[in-house]
């Protein structure tokens, strides 16, 4: 429902791929909407610190019991991802909580550099 696109585009994939494919979209999906999803940052920080710590035990061999960590733990131990594209997108979408327009066009390229093209990082490593 969050990733349409992003879910057909998945299924032009290699079958092998699909899930670790779906699993890093929702991982996206679950980081993009906590800025619209919460009233106080407060909030948000506590959501994106908990994505933070999801991550380290991902690579511990330790996921969260939460559905989206657990496929994400499957992709990484399928295709060995590499951890920094993950905390790129955590901690550019954590700047972003404040939800203030873009002052030049740097610092757009700098958050499209280090959410959106981060995915498609992962992806390649992926394939």
């Amino acid at each position: 429902k969050r990733d349409y696109e992003g879910f057909l585009c998945s299924l032009l994939l290699p079958v092998e791929s699909r899930t670790s494919s779906f699993a890093l979209r929702a991982f996206n999906v679950e980081l993009a909407q906590i800025k619209d999803s919460v009233t106080q940052k407060t909030t948000g920080l506590m959501r994106m610190q908990f994505w933070r710590e999801a991550v380290e035990d991902i690579y511990c061999d330790n996921p969260p019991h939460q559905p989206v960590a657990t496929e994400l733990w499957r992709a990484v131990k399928r295709h060995n991802l590499t951890k920094m594209w993950f905390m790129k997108i955590i901690d550019e979408r954590e700047k972003n909580l404040d939800d203030r327009a873009y002052r030049n066009i740097e610092e757009l390229e700098t958050y499209a550099e280090n959410t959106q093209s981060a995915l498609l990082y992962l992806t390649l490593e992926m394939l």
